[in-house]
């Protein structure tokens, strides 16, 4: 029994020893499989990333595109020409840019990508199968699923590059048949617009010698407008000759009569405050007004009498209040007043001569001023500015 209890313990620790030697030898096998499986997990997850978790759906609504002209070119307009149905069987989502990729880098995900049976949520334990009851390896919520769907989504990734190879292959076959068309119409083109620039040459040269003609004719008839023109100009300035005669006859008739009745009315209302005229003399001279008067425009020229040197001028009332308000022997100032000319440029208005003022009617707004021949630069014209300084 002893010998027996020996041989048996000696059998134990042998198989003590070389189930030691295999455990060792399993958990390097195990860490083997573990790390060769977090790889896999965290190769399928960046995998996933590089493939659209669903395909391009089409623009809503669809961009329209212009169909190319597939009619022929003829010297006649075209109101409907044939055009090709190229757009018609293109698919615009397959432009689509910045699809959404598939993601199993979640916590839901990585714990269905580490499943490798499906776990009951309630039970924490793997699911049976209804039928064979065994545990379930596959489907939604175990790691055969995650991979059945990215397995999924890429054989989708690939049919759709396969449909845009396709699609590539049909627009370069549309465009190269564009091309050709576009190069044999301009080829076209460029022979007819050369025989179009010789037919401008000799339209041009034609259209000149009708140009030449033409100026001849209107030279011609030109000539005979001139003439009518001489002839009416000349019959015109007959006639405007006598207008002008009878107007200054008539114009020297009214600057008489206005003069006279001023003359009249000075001598026969000698009085300032009470008459409407008064006469030169008084001691209040233009430098003594200076100051009391506000200087400006204060009226323009209505008549002039270049021959007796005077004109005849509407003032301004407030100016004739302020002008005889400063009389002191009942007489009108010696006031001066100059003589301007509006610049038709908008410049500075030009100087033109200086005026004495000897009579005014104060009724009337009227004023007659002797013209000082030392300070005239030029003639006085009807509608020239009366300037106070």
């Amino acid at each position: 029994m002893a010998k027996f209890l020996r041989v048996l313990v000696v059998l134990i620790l042998i198989l003590s020893i070389a189930a030691l030697t295999l455990g060792i030898m399993l958990f390097a096998k195990r860490e083997i499989l573990k790390g060769r499986t977090h790889k896999l997990e965290e190769g399928l997850i960046t995998l996933a990333r590089t493939l659209e978790a669903e395909p391009p759906k089409a623009p809503e609504p669809p961009a329209t595109y212009p169909a190319r002209d597939v009619s022929g070119v003829a010297a006649e307009i075209i109101e409907n020409p044939t055009t090709s149905p190229f757009w018609n069987s293109y698919k615009q989502e397959l432009e689509s840019q910045e699809q959404p990729t598939v993601n199993i880098g979640t916590d839901a995900k990585r714990r269905e990508l580490m499943s490798y049976y499906k776990i009951n949520p309630v039970t924490s334990k793997p699911d049976l199968h209804p039928v064979t009851s065994l545990k379930i390896s596959d489907g939604p919520g175990t790691t055969q699923g995650v991979i059945d769907d990215v397995i999924e989504r890429a054989n989708a990734q690939l049919n759709l590059l396969t449909e845009t190879r396709q699609q590539l292959l049909t627009i370069r076959t549309e465009l190269v048949e564009t091309i050709r068309e576009l190069n044999q119409q301009k080829q076209t083109l460029r022979e007819r617009l050369v025989h179009i620039v010789q037919l401008n040459n000799e339209i041009a040269q034609l259209n000149r010698t009708i140009e030449g003609l033409r100026r001849e004719l209107q030279q011609a008839n030109d000539q005979i407008a001139e003439l009518k023109l001489n002839i009416t100009d000349l019959e015109g300035q007959k006639q405007a000759l006598q207008e002008e005669n009878e107007g200054l006859k008539q114009k020297t008739a009214e600057l008489l009569n206005i003069v006279a009745d001023l003359r009249d009315q000075l001598k026969n209302r000698p009085d300032v405050g009470s008459g409407t005229g008064v006469n030169i003399g008084s001691s209040v001279t233009t430098d003594r007004l200076r100051g009391k008067i506000p200087a400006g425009i204060k009226g323009r020229v209505v008549s002039v009498d270049q021959k007796n040197l005077f004109v005849v001028m509407a003032v301004e009332p407030a100016f004739v209040t302020d002008l005889f308000g400063a009389l002191t022997d009942g007489s009108l100032p010696m006031v001066e007043l100059l003589i301007q000319r509006k610049n038709p440029d908008g410049g500075k208005d030009n100087f033109i001569a200086k005026v004495r003022i000897s009579q005014v009617d104060r009724d009337k707004n009227l004023a007659i001023g002797d013209i000082l021949p030392d300070w005239q630069q030029g003639p006085i014209n009807e509608g020239d500015v009366v300037l106070w300084q």
